[in-house]
């Protein structure tokens, strides 16, 4: 597994235990997590959830409905972050 698939892993992995009525089908890079039903709450633990297993805080101008639409745009952010290349 290369490094982009292993954070695309454990992204879903937070999504799932933050969003228990999805199912990992349902987890498509480009599916829009508000309309599974992502609200304020649990997209607080989600950002919580990534800052705790990737080891790094975000930014509050990082934080934002395009940032955290969908699991690409979440991929994206953490590579950034990790300073990770494809």
């Amino acid at each position: 597994m290369n490094q982009i698939e292993n954070i695309k892993e454990k992204i879903n992995q937070i999504i799932l235990e933050n969003m228990p009525g999805i199912s990992v089908k349902e987890l498509t890079d480009n599916v829009e997590l508000f309309s599974l039903g992502l609200n304020s709450l649990n997209a607080v633990s989600l950002v919580l959830g990534l800052e705790e297993i990737f080891g790094f805080e975000f930014d509050m101008n990082e934080i934002s409905y395009e940032s955290f639409r969908t699991i690409a745009d979440i991929v994206g952010l953490v590579r950034n972050k990790l300073d990770v290349t494809f």
